[in-house]
């Protein structure tokens, strides 16, 4: 068993290449306890309000990596907005 912390991404040969590649999809919310700071590159997709549902994830991936926890180093976050809900003043 690998016995690096978290914050170490070196694989068995001492590269920063994964050796193993996993690949895991959840939609959600179902439920609090996802452990998605297991793995090192997360994708998450919000759309309009949905992005509220994303951010305790962000938050404890964030943490986690603050505290050398999680094994996530990057995280790509794509939120789509149908309208940036900006309007101009009457009157301008």
């Amino acid at each position: 068993m690998d016995k690096r912390p978290f914050g170490d991404a070196r694989n068995s040969q001492g590269s920063s290449e994964p050796s193993d590649l996993h690949m895991a999809f959840f939609s959600g919310p179902h439920c609090s306890g996802a452990p998605i700071g297991n793995y090192g590159k997360v994708l998450m997709i919000a759309t309009g309000f949905g992005i509220a549902a994303q951010l305790p994830f962000l938050k404890e991936l964030i943490q986690g990596f603050n505290r050398s926890e999680v094994r996530t180093r990057n995280i790509h976050l794509i939120w789509q907005l149908n309208d940036l809900g900006l309007s101009t003043p009457e009157g301008i």
